[in-house]
């Protein structure tokens, strides 16, 4: 009996340790149910020229998922970040259903894809890892979209997520 309670114990203590240690769980695939009490969590939306008239922007999209860090810098992937044409913009949405938004943003503001992603989102400047693309397992895959700090305040209200600190992951120890 005192080993099964001693077992339960430990897998309780180490749930809370790796639920403490890794917010990176903030990140979420838009794909998955909304969760209102993940008010960090939002989409990047991009417009890009996409029919080779650089005079219009013609498409408008949410294209990765990503996370608040403060008040102005939203944390995603360089691989979301990178290899886009010249004239792409980037956006952020903290709104719990993005793709609806966009949706009706496009009856609203139809053939206007920058009124679209202004309707849902907050444009800012992407600023990719300088060394991605590196290698296969590739630590340089991060991204941040540095955003206008009024401007989200005055849209949504949300708690920053926290980042681990300096080594706090690798004194975890191998989890295999």
């Amino acid at each position: 009996m005192t080993a099964v309670r001693a077992t339960a114990v430990t897998a309780a203590a180490c749930a809370t340790v790796f639920a403490a240690a890794v917010p990176s769980c903030a990140i979420n695939s838009y794909n998955a149910t909304p969760a209102p009490e993940r008010t960090e969590v939002g989409a990047l939306v991009a417009t890009w020229d996409d029919d080779g008239d650089p005079a219009t922007w013609d498409r408008v999209d949410w294209v990765c998922s990503g996370t608040m860090v403060d008040a102005n810098t939203f944390l995603t992937a360089a691989h979301c970040t990178a290899d886009w044409p010249d004239d792409v913009r980037f956006y952020v949405s903290l709104d719990q259903d993005v793709q609806a938004g966009l949706d009706a943003a496009a009856k609203e503001y139809r053939g206007d894809p920058a009124a679209q992603a202004n309707a849902v989102a907050v444009a800012g400047t992407a600023h990719t890892h300088p060394d991605y693309p590196g290698p296969a397992s590739d630590p340089h895959d991060i991204a941040v979209i540095e955003l206008p700090a009024a401007k989200v305040a005055s849209r949504w209200s949300f708690a920053p997520a926290a980042l681990p600190t300096v080594n706090q992951l690798g004194a975890l120890g191998p989890q295999g």
